[in-house]
């Protein structure tokens, strides 16, 4: 296999990852990126041009403020990405939108509840998942609706 085959996109097998432009959450693209590198089989040479050909607007701006090499590295790519669209001082403002956050007048449940774990994984990253469980209780705190409380608390428990 020569150099050339090594990056051929021309695969029926190729998995091409989204676009990313800083306006989502950057954990969520880092993921949904890792696990195309995965099915793709790429080295950390070839994440690193993928992810930088993957970057758009805001996020494609990080790249001009790194050295040439840098921009090839994956993980100094994944670093300057992470500093900033995922700084860490976020975590205060994640927890302040924790715990304000009420369940808006007809949005389902199942929205509520996906926006509070994102918000707890967010402020606390790095938790053990149990940890992470008290989402449950936030979800339950903002049904906004007593009776609706009490009712998901003891079907849960």
């Amino acid at each position: 296999m020569s150099h050339g085959d090594l990056y051929c996109h021309n695969d029926s097998k190729y998995h091409k990852p989204a676009t990313y432009d800083g306006s989502t959450h950057w954990q969520d693209y880092l993921v949904h990126f890792e696990l195309l590198a995965e099915i793709n089989h790429w080295d950390d040479h070839q994440k690193a041009l993928e992810l930088a050909t993957s970057l758009r607007g805001a996020a494609q701006g990080v790249l001009s403020d790194l050295h040439p090499d840098m921009r090839r590295n994956y993980r100094s790519l994944v670093n300057a990405l992470a500093s900033r669209f995922e700084p860490e001082n976020q975590s205060e403002l994640y927890r302040t939108q924790i715990k304000s956050r009420l369940r808006k007048r007809g949005e389902p449940l199942t929205e509520l509840a996906q926006n509070i774990k994102r918000l707890v994984r967010l402020t606390y990253p790095t938790a053990p998942l149990q940890v992470r469980e008290l989402a449950r209780y936030c979800f339950i705190d903002s049904l906004n609706d007593s009776e609706l409380e009490c009712a998901v608390f003891q079907a849960k428990s």
